[in-house]
């Protein structure tokens, strides 16, 4: 592999990672929200289902951007 294809190639793996790292924080803000939903709806198990799932999101982003 050339120089400028493996510049090309680094480039196109930050945008995917950067692009990664967005959409994991979006789901965190989703699931965040959905969780406030159902603790106030009294549904506690997927409250903590919910919950579960924004802390994974929210690390997976910030791997992602550790990257």
């Amino acid at each position: 592999m050339d120089m400028v294809s493996q510049t090309e190639k680094s480039h196109g793996d930050a945008d995917r990672r950067a692009e990664q790292a967005d959409l994991a924080d979006y789901i965190a803000r989703m699931t965040a929200e959905l969780a406030g939903l159902a603790t106030r709806a009294e549904l506690s198990f997927l409250a903590y289902l919910l919950g579960m799932a924004e802390k994974e999101a929210a690390q997976q982003g910030t791997q992602r951007k550790l990257r």
